[in-house]
């Protein structure tokens, strides 16, 4: 009896890690400063630091309805924040509904010709401000790694919200991008 119960405990245990330890973080994890960032050149032929300058300028306005920026230096550099909202249930033995705002920072950098996009500091909060039980990317992930009990049923939480982020922030970098390569005519319409 004890032989079956063993068995038995043993066969739940590797279907929970079958089931959720497979997945891995998709945010490209930066092993210099050991934090989760992104960054992307975008080459731009032609262009000038100044146009890339002001077609980064005029999308960030756009974006994210602020016309105030951490750092800007015309013609060199280019620093905003960012936020968007992410919507995750933890499926448990009953589904628990999460919701957070999820906050970073947008770096341009400009030369002739080229541009470098990072995103960096993403952080985490359950409030609308962005101020409360903030934590960054990195300790979300060492908090659900440092749990015991119910470390398998979190992991593939982890997995769904860092999974929704990323499709976030490539979304932002593959608009930014965009802009960047555009034009930077106004219309007249």
């Amino acid at each position: 009896m004890k032989k079956l119960i063993a068995l038995c405990s043993l066969i739940l245990l590797v279907g929970i890690a079958i089931a959720g330890g497979n997945k891995t973080n998709p945010i490209p994890f930066d092993s210099a400063t050991q934090k989760f960032a992104y960054r992307k050149i975008v080459e731009v032929p032609g262009a000038t630091a100044n146009a890339l300058y002001l077609r980064s300028k005029n999308w960030s306005k756009v974006k994210f309805a602020d016309e105030k920026f951490l750092i800007d230096e015309p013609d060199a550099k280019l620093t905003t924040l960012g936020n968007f909202t992410v919507n995750v249930t933890m499926k448990a033995m009953m589904k628990i509904p999460f919701v957070y705002i999820v906050t970073y920072t947008v770096s341009t950098e400009f030369k002739d010709g080229k541009s470098k996009i990072d995103i960096t500091n993403i952080k985490l909060s359950q409030n609308a401000k962005g101020n409360s039980a903030e934590q960054t990317l990195e300790g979300f992930e060492k908090q659900v790694e440092s749990m015991g009990i119910g470390k398998n049923m979190a992991k593939p939480f982890m997995f769904d919200v860092c999974n929704e982020i990323d499709t976030n922030l490539l979304k932002v970098i593959a608009e930014l991008e965009a802009a960047l390569k555009g034009s930077n005519k106004i219309s007249d319409w």
